[in-house]
Formats: structure tokens, C-alpha cells, sequence
């Protein structure tokens, strides 16, 4: 059977930070390019990647020379919420907060985008670029970010998205998906999430 590999990108310092970082583009911090050392590539026939740079540099520090950049992975557009905490959050517009935490899924982060808006995004990277590749049994890596990951996998495995926040993507980690195509369609089976060996 084929594979599909999850990588989130190596850990940047608004990570550590706890900070919202979507479509803000900091560097990949050492720490978390460190981490990238114990991880154990898997061999891909094709790899994809989203266009920030800590998902580039994370293609780079493993020595992946050849992806193909695609827009449609990029992280939700935190907009006016860009790199700040949820504590900083809380003290500026506690209201947004609770109204977010309470419905996250249609909510709209100020100037940016909803969690719905990313799903869409996922929805036509699987039937615009993926899916070809599927159809010819291609073991395929995606480099990308938590939240557009945790969508595909949960588009790919047909969770609904009451599995949103049940679902951990680890930064500088590897979920892995078997697949294979039946009669009835693609069917896909989880085999491991977030390890590093």
C-alpha cells in the first residue's frame, strides 16, 4: 500500500511563545531546527510543501531538495490576531475570545480568515493536486502547518470537524496514512501520529 506522510514544520519561537502565527512567515528557530535531527525521512516519490519559509527551511534541513510549492496548505490567516498570545488577547478583546473558543469553526479571526476558509483551501488541494497522485499509488510527503494538516487529515480520513481540536499535529513530527484504491474509492487508514523515529 501507498503512503502519505504529515510533516508540520520545525518549531519557530512564536510556537514556544504560544503565540498565533498563520500567514507571519518568522524564521525556523535553532531549537527547533535541532529537532529536526532525530527525525527519520521516510522515502516520498513526491513532495509538497506550503510556501512559508519555516516550512522551506524544515524542507531544507532535511535535505529535501525537490517539493512543489503549494498555496492551498498554508495556515489560517490569523489577520489582526497575528503573533500575539490568547493572554494578550484576552486583555484586549476578551469578547472575540470567548466568541472563538466557544465556535471556532465559524468564526472569523479579525481581517483574516474562518477555520472553514482553510478547510475549503485543503479540500481543493486534495481533488486539484493530490488526488492524481493517489490514483497512481504515489508515497507522497506534505510539509505544512498544524492547522492545515489536522484539516487534511481529518478531510482524508472523514472525521467531521467535531475532531478539530481532539487532533495534536507536533511540530518537526511524522503522521503517517496508508491508502489504496478500491472500487468504491480511496480508503485510508492511520498508522502513526507525531513521531520523530
Amino acid at each position: 500500500m501507498a503512503k502519505i506522510y504529515l510533516l508540520r514544520h520545525a518549531r519557530v519561537d512564536a510556537n514556544m511563545q504560544n503565540r498565533l502565527c498563520g500567514w507571519s512567515d518568522p524564521e525556523t528557530s535553532l531549537k527547533g531546527l535541532k529537532e529536526l535531527r532525530s527525525l527519520m525521512l521516510p522515502k516520498a516519490d513526491i513532495t509538497f510543501c506550503s510556501p512559508m519559509s519555516r516550512c522551506r527551511a524544515t524542507a531544507d534541513a532535511l535535505g529535501i531538495r525537490k517539493y512543489t510549492i503549494s498555496e492551498l496548505l498554508k495556515e489560517v490567516n490569523f489577520g489582526a490576531w497575528e503573533m500575539q498570545s490568547f493572554d494578550e488577547l484576552y486583555k484586549k478583546c476578551p469578547e472575540s475570545v470567548e466568541t472563538y473558543l466557544s465556535s471556532p469553526y465559524e468564526f472569523r479571526f479579525p481581517e483574516g480568515e474562518s477555520i472553514d476558509d482553510v478547510r475549503e483551501r485543503v479540500k481543493s488541494f486534495i481533488s486539484e493536486v493530490l488526488e492524481p497522485h493517489l490514483q497512481n499509488g504515489k508515497d507522497i510527503l506534505i510539509i505544512g502547518h498544524s492547522g492545515s494538516l489536522r484539516l487534511l487529515l481529518m478531510e482524508l480520513m472523514g472525521l467531521d470537524m467535531a475532531f478539530f481540536w481532539k487532533i495534536g499535529i507536533e511540530p518537526a513530527a511524522l503522521t503517517a496514512m496508508r491508502y489504496q484504491t478500491e472500487s468504491s474509492g480511496l480508503h485510508f487508514f492511520l498508522e502513526r501520529m507525531n513521531c520523530q523515529r
